[in-house]
């Protein structure tokens, strides 16, 4: 029986399954994208209502689902994200979510500026520790029309490809608050202060805030950036350091014991060296030399 038709018998409305759609994740990322105001956000930059449902549907896919560009539209009428919005999606193309990502692409600054100040009054953030680090994502082809893609250190084992160096800075909590994008040949040593900068124009002043970084960035230049800026930091010591850190550990614990062993007057297990004048002048483990 068709669906809607009437069952006279037993006078029940027909239904049908038509096309069934999973409403519950993308519902709540909606309510989220509505309380952050992202709307208002790009309709103060200015977007079209086009460009601003076409990045509302990208939002909810990297946040229930991510997908390729080229994935995408599939997953959007998989789901209800057109009847949330209002939007017939059925003759969707990947075009213009790529064209979409250029246009969201020179206004970065400003959306990260304005989420972030949301972010931390919707959440109450804690705007004193931020986390520092990179990534690298690898093309296939020669990659000319951009101009960053460049040959250098592969995270992805394909140093045979060109590539991009991504660095993100993220809040206590894990929100995101910057990032930017680098020549693939870029040092991670060579990043940190241009991301500085950017979380003082996305945060604001940040002066006696922590910032973490890995051993790829602690370098005395580094360091002395951070603190030129009234930053305390958080680092992995490198190997070098490590190792010497480990060796003046071992001379400082042996003296100590010198000490103590000597202004007790005890007998250490040790084997002293006496001058005759002034008591030990050394210890030194027993079988050595």
């Amino acid at each position: 029986m068709p669906p809607g038709r009437r069952d006279n018998a037993r006078g029940l409305r027909i239904l049908g399954d038509l096309r069934p759609r999973p409403a519950g994740a993308v519902h709540v990322g909606y309510q989220f994208w509505k309380r952050l105001g992202l709307e208002e956000i790009l309709g103060g930059l200015e977007f079209p209502p086009r460009a601003i449902q076409l990045t509302c549907a990208m939002t909810l896919n990297r946040l229930v689902s991510p997908k390729s560009e080229h994935a995408m539209p599939d997953w959007i009428r998989s789901t209800a994200v057109g009847d949330l919005l209002g939007v017939d999606f059925a003759p969707l193309t990947d075009d213009p979510l790529y064209r979409n990502l250029d246009r969201l692409h020179p206004n970065r600054v400003s959306i990260e500026t304005a989420l972030a100040a949301r972010e931390r009054n919707l959440f109450n953030l804690d705007p004193t520790i931020f986390f520092y680090d990179l990534t690298s994502t690898y093309f296939e082809g020669q990659a000319l029309a951009n101009p960053k893609a460049r040959r250098g250190y592969s995270r992805d084992k394909r140093p045979d490809c060109k590539q991009v160096v991504v660095g993100l800075a993220v809040g206590r909590e894990g929100f995101p608050l910057a990032h930017e994008v680098y020549a693939g040949n870029t040092q991670d040593r060579q990043t940190l202060p241009s991301m500085l900068d950017s979380l003082e124009k996305r945060v604001g002043p940040t002066k006696g805030a922590t910032v973490v970084v890995d051993r790829g960035m602690a370098y005395a230049e580094n360091l002395a950036e951070i603190r030129r800026r009234d930053l305390h930091y958080v680092v992995a010591a490198r190997q070098p350091e490590r190792t010497n850190g480990w060796r003046n550990s071992r001379r400082l614990k042996a003296s100590r014991k010198c000490i103590a062993s000597w202004s007790t007057n005890r007998m250490p297990r040790r084997r002293r060296r006496r001058n005759a004048s002034t008591g030990p002048a050394c210890c030194e483990p027993s079988g050595r030399t």
